[in-house]
């Protein structure tokens, strides 16, 4: 049963992270803006009492996947990056329906994905390259933060 109420709950989160953003017109400068916003809300992120927080086994497997993904300093064309936010989208979509992270450490990885999702969502969208290689970067950062509070 509390395993069906945090999938509720992921799912709620993923639904107003992704809607929020569905409703956003600027995509010209949305690249941008969403770089800048994902990096001032991971604030919220603290470690527990200075230690890293423990992820399980599938957390590990699904980001280091992703991290897998993204660590390519490459420059693609934008339908590339499109295809590079799926193949990550793709990975989220496992990670969330195969976690059994519960407590403090649990919300935390919610806290991260909170802000990871829409600039996957971001790349995803990308017009041109330039707005591509933004948000790859931008994705890439995310990843270094996520390694500095989870192991």
């Amino acid at each position: 049963m509390k395993k069906i109420v945090q999938l509720k709950l992921v799912l709620l989160i993923v639904l107003a992270v992704g809607f929020g953003n569905s409703c956003h017109e600027e995509n010209h400068h949305h690249a941008d803006h969403q770089a800048h916003e994902s990096s001032e809300k991971l604030s919220d992120l603290s470690l527990n009492n200075g230690v890293k927080w423990k992820t399980d086994s599938h957390t590990k497997l699904m980001m280091k996947s992703i991290h897998e993904i993204l660590n390519q300093d490459i420059r693609l064309e934008s339908a590339e990056y499109r295809i590079l936010g799926e193949k990550v989208s793709e990975k989220i979509d496992k990670l969330i329906s195969g976690c059994t992270m519960t407590g403090d450490s649990h919300a935390q990885l919610h806290v991260f994905l909170s802000k990871f999702i829409p600039a996957v969502k971001s790349l995803i969208r990308v017009e041109d390259s330039k707005q591509g290689a933004i948000m790859h970067t931008e994705l890439k950062g995310l990843l270094k933060t996520y390694n500095e509070y989870f192991k």
